[in-house]
């Protein structure tokens, strides 16, 4: 640690301190948090990114270890923390302040859509402790939920975690393209930090032509989003995780994650105290900035008379009542979405059984026919059988799988974005009716 990163950092410090004595009375919760970040020097790097593009995979990945949940459906709903430890363990941490020790293997329960829906168990987060290089000197690794699901819930979770990115890992994949939803969060996230990695998972989808062309538009809308040129690393945290788990160096090379870790590692060595300070003077700056505007608000409301006071009151209430009425709305709108997608993949189910039952029988018949009149032996005709069958169904069902999984990324990105714009478009009819009443 150099002297200067202990000079600033202590300097900090004092201004911490400082601001706490001034105002005594508010903000306390938000000045604690910094002055414990900056006392055990906690470096949070977020991933994050829209839903089912493989963020629990990739940090599976970095970690070599499958500890966060994965699988076909939005799942994460919790932040996850993930932060040095000797030892593999894992901790609860509910709204009401209540902890508790759980195993690795019960991290689901807690953290998933399915088995945590809408957080009915009231979970804060849940912090792992891990035994990675990655995670040493106060650097935590932190899982978000997906933006942009029909959960909304879970998009509400990851954007009200903006304000503690330290540093940025933002996830996109060849297909679908980066959408309106990412565009939108993306453009939250470049004003709470200024260091981002740009991956592009899921390499292993799509042919080397297909790729390039995602390569190149991918990073052609990153650049026009951000407004500066981006470093986009293309990976598949699925091979690199495979070839961790298996020792198998060949196709970890082809994951492409090698070079993604290599300049990683070589941030956190070189370029986290920089960043991790900036982080704070940034937090501090905007808590400035919030107090001062309260403090404005403060001598605003001092130049109201009682009636002009009891007006507003009546306007806020008037608007809480408003959407809260529209909250339910979306809410009763969202599950006959979720429904409807439900009885969709059931008919896309029924009717792939119906198509390609018939044809799967029929080229089963034709195989065993020849393999039986090439090797009438029973004990390996009933081996090799098995082993064809078992090949066709997966063939069939890798195809449905990502057939089913571009129709419904594609259908909650819509439902996401008329829910967007209707809640946009009610918003500002209430301000219009806002200023009508205040005219007269």
């Amino acid at each position: 640690m150099s002297s200067q990163y202990a000079l600033i950092k202590d300097g900090l410090q004092e201004i911490v301190q400082n601001l706490s004595q001034i105002n005594e009375d508010s903000g306390g919760e938000r000045l604690n948090e910094v002055s414990d970040k900056l006392t055990l020097e906690q470096f949070n790097l977020v991933v994050m990114g829209q839903f089912k593009r493989g963020k629990s995979t990739l940090i599976n990945a970095l970690l070599g270890a499958e500890i966060l949940p994965t699988a076909i459906v939005p799942l994460t709903s919790i932040v996850t923390i993930i932060r040095y430890g000797k030892e593999s363990k894992a901790e609860v941490r509910y709204l009401n302040d209540n902890k508790e020790d759980i195993q690795l293997s019960d991290i689901p329960k807690f953290v998933t859509e399915k088995e945590n829906p809408k957080n009915k168990l009231g979970v804060k987060d849940v912090e792992v402790f891990y035994p990675s290089d990655y995670l040493k000197n106060g650097v935590r690794i932190i899982d978000t939920p997906g933006v942009g699901s029909v959960f909304k819930h879970n998009t509400d979770v990851a954007y009200a975690y903006l304000p503690y990115v330290d540093a940025g890992i933002f996830i996109v994949t060849p297909d679908p393209p980066l959408g309106e939803a990412e565009h939108r969060f993306l453009k939250e996230v470049r004003e709470h930090a200024n260091k981002f990695f740009f991956v592009l998972n899921k390499t292993d989808l799509v042919d080397e032509k297909d790729l390039a062309e995602s390569i190149a538009l991918t990073d052609d809308l990153l650049r026009k989003t951000l407004e500066k040129p981006v470093n986009l690393y293309p990976v598949s945290a699925k091979f690199a995780l495979t070839g961790k788990l298996q020792g198998d160096s060949e196709k970890l090379t082809r994951s492409g994650v090698l070079t993604f870790e290599r300049d990683l590692t070589d941030f956190l060595h070189c370029e986290k105290g920089k960043t991790f300070l900036h982080s704070v003077i940034s937090s501090l700056l905007k808590y400035i900035a919030d107090e001062t505007m309260a403090c404005k608000l403060e001598q605003e409301a001092a130049r109201l008379t009682v009636e002009e006071l009891k007006s507003n009151i009546t306007s806020f209430e008037k608007y809480a009542k408003t959407t809260i009425k529209d909250r339910d709305r979306q809410g009763f709108i969202l599950d006959g979405h979720i429904n409807k997608l439900q009885q969709g993949l059931d008919e896309d189910l029924a009717a792939l059984k119906k198509e390609d039952l018939p044809v799967l029988l029929g080229k089963l018949d034709k195989v065993f026919s020849q393999k039986t009149a090439l090797n009438p032996s029973s004990h390996e005709l009933e081996k090799e059988m098995e082993n064809y069958v078992f090949e066709e169904i997966k063939t069939i069902f890798i195809a449905f799988r990502k057939n089913e999984t571009e129709k419904i990324a594609a259908a909650l990105e819509e439902i996401y974005l008329d829910e967007y714009w209707d809640g946009c478009f009610n918003i500002t009819l209430l301000r219009i009716a806002g200023d009508g009443s205040s005219g007269e």
